[in-house]
């Protein structure tokens, strides 16, 4: 599944989000705490051998001038060898969240989302409640339904509000999402709950093309008309790429209603190197005047040895030449990831670059952001803690757990996968006797879930698999059927 409609997506970044975001004080003496011991009890080892990292805690502060005060929490409780998936973050049963009493020096209850899922690890109800002070109790707040279709992508979910006065739940909105044969998300539509006539109310849609490389084409919004009762044109994305499955230009239009027509509005033109990376993002803005596209922004990156990101100057047109505006500065690890970010403002005064504000990551051994802290440059020449802005220091806390993959006996018959290593796009095809009903599933060398979809009962199977979205590496590809029976290969995406 490749897009989630933010809705549901916003209930679930309660786990994502804070893969992102961590922190730590500079003070060693003050510490960021969780407001409760981790639930190391929570493990499932059950014979499984890779062990894998998961979280269970994330604190959050503001600095007020002098030091960092605690300002929320949230903890997480987790079972059967669950922990981070690409589909939807962190495969908690329990996210609790709490808001920090300086009064007490100590954190008040604030909210609580309790998740279950099916066999296959996918979120199957959300329950969300929020704290009540008045009873000392949690209460009620929303509950999502989520079902999947045979291929496991996200195809319905309901989101229901809680009525204390009858204590019964309400629907409130829904959303429908289809899918073609690559599993690629066609169309998404989305309903109300119409109270007073009991029943679902068209509200928005989204319809989706794509190439031969399962690359988005097009992307169609349009909003249902209460009057006419039809949908209605209101924006359209168009894409092109390039050989390499690159997004080359991005076309924003809006639909003009006394013309019937689309009408341009903005267009993103992207400039790769030899290596497929990106080097230039420029941005033009359409001009109704001239019927001509215009230079709005561009932004130049530049890469080390190892292809990060290191430099990102953006510039803005003045109608004759490129202004400088803006500068970030970019340092890695050896994994790649993001330790120092330097956020930089053009002086035109000076023609120089000044500092203006940074952030700072730390990592564990699993490569998962451990710190993260956000300072402002001093006039006086030096680094300060950040006061602008709330929830600048953070700290996650991790605990290792099994995921649950274990060694089988292989069945009999023959996986190959190519290219290997892939770029962009992985051949596979199966031929096997005895495998029954299976499931192709994919996993990265962490034990995370990456992909899983259905193939049926099938001897000969072949399709051929999006790698866009995977991160450089190494890969379990692992295709189980209800015979009991196994096969596995391995493959390597490159970028």
């Amino acid at each position: 599944m490749k897009i989630i409609h933010y809705t549901l997506a916003t209930c679930i970044a309660i786990f994502s989000f804070n893969s992102y975001v961590f922190a730590q004080k500079q003070n060693s003496n003050s510490i960021l705490k969780l407001p409760i011991q981790s639930h190391q009890n929570s493990i499932n080892h059950g014979g499984a051998k890779s062990t894998a990292s998961r979280l269970i805690g994330s604190v959050y502060a503001t600095y007020n001038g002098t030091i960092y005060e605690q300002t929320d929490s949230t903890t997480y409780v987790y079972s059967n060898g669950r922990g981070l998936s690409n589909q939807f973050g962190w495969l908690a049963d329990i996210a609790t969240s709490y808001i920090y009493n300086p009064s007490i020096t100590n954190y008040d209850n604030s909210g609580k989302s309790n998740y279950t899922y099916d066999a296959n690890n996918h979120i199957t109800s959300i329950l969300a409640q929020t704290w009540n002070n008045s009873t000392n109790s949690y209460q009620n707040s929303a509950y999502y339904v989520v079902n999947y279709d045979a291929n496991f992508n996200l195809s319905n979910y309901i989101i229901q509000s809680w009525d204390a006065t009858g204590s019964i739940w309400i629907n409130s909105s829904q959303y429908n999402l289809t899918y073609d044969t690559h599993n690629n998300l066609l169309s998404q539509i989305s309903t109300v709950w119409n109270t007073a006539t009991s029943t679902w109310e068209n509200q928005n849609k989204d319809i989706y093309t794509y190439d031969a490389n399962n690359n988005m084409l097009t992307r169609i919004y349009q909003s249902w008309n209460t009057t006419t009762n039809a949908w209605e044109n209101q924006s359209k994305n168009i894409n092109t790429y390039n050989a390499a499955n690159k997004v080359l230009t991005n076309i924003y239009q809006y639909w003009n209603t006394t013309t019937n027509a689309w009408e341009n509005s903005s267009n993103l033109i992207n400039t790769y190197n030899a290596s497929n990376l990106l080097t230039n993002e420029l941005s033009k803005y359409w001009n109704t005047t001239t019927n001509m596209w215009e230079n709005g922004s561009q932004t130049y990156h530049q890469y080390n040895s190892n292809n990060d990101d290191t430099l990102n100057l953006t510039q803005y047109w003045n109608g004759t030449s490129w202004d400088n505006n803006s500068k970030y500065l970019q340092t890695y690890n050896t994994n790649h990831s993001l330790t120092l970010q330097i956020y930089q403002n053009w002086n035109s005064g000076t023609s120089l670059f000044e500092n203006s504000g940074r952030n700072r990551y730390t990592y564990n051994s699993y490569n998962q952001q451990t710190s993260f802290y956000k300072d402002s440059w001093n006039i006086g020449g030096f680094w300060k803690p950040d006061t602008l802005n709330f929830d600048n220091a953070s700290r996650n806390y991790y605990e290792t757990y099994q995921t649950g993959i274990e060694s089988v006996n292989i069945s009999s018959g023959i996986v190959n996968v190519y290219p290997n290593p892939t770029t962009n796009l992985l051949n596979i095809n199966v031929s096997a006797e005895d495998l029954g009903n299976s499931i192709i599933t994919i996993f990265n060398t962490q034990g995370i879930l990456v992909k899983q979809w259905n193939i049926g009962n099938q001897n000969n199977y072949n399709t051929s698999l999006s790698t866009q979205s995977l991160a450089a590496g190494n890969y379990y590809l692992i295709i189980n059927g209800n015979s009991g029976k196994r096969l596995t290969q391995t493959f390597t995406v490159s970028k």
